[in-house]
């Protein structure tokens, strides 16, 4: 399937390893441009989404976010050693708004 992302650009936080990094060349390897983004691990989701998606909207960009779930990387086993329970953790509750954006986007007046 490689040439299947040709003309599109992709943004990977947290592309330095892990599935980051497996992304990142996965998308790469099917055509699209890809920019690689890794710093410290926290919750910036991806804030960064809604400010990119709110400033990028009249473009007609469309910019979101994957959360996967747990995945054997570095990282996450440090963060397991650290559970009480590391077979307990795991997503619950989760909910995806399919709606353009509107619930979460707060856009700026244009000027």
């Amino acid at each position: 399937m490689t040439g299947e992302l040709t003309g599109l650009v992709a943004g990977v936080t947290g592309g330095g390893s892990g599935i980051g990094l497996a992304t990142a060349r996965l998308l790469a390897e099917r055509g699209a441009r890809v920019a690689v983004l890794d710093l410290a691990p926290g919750e910036e989701f991806l804030s960064l989404t809604l400010a990119m998606a709110a400033d990028h909207i009249a473009e007609g960009i469309r910019v979101n976010c994957v959360n996967p779930g747990t995945t054997d990387t570095p990282w996450i086993g440090r963060l397991l050693d650290q559970a009480g329970d590391p077979a307990e953790a795991s997503v619950t509750g989760t909910a995806l708004a399919i709606d353009g954006g509107m619930a979460g986007l707060r856009l700026r007046p244009r000027s």
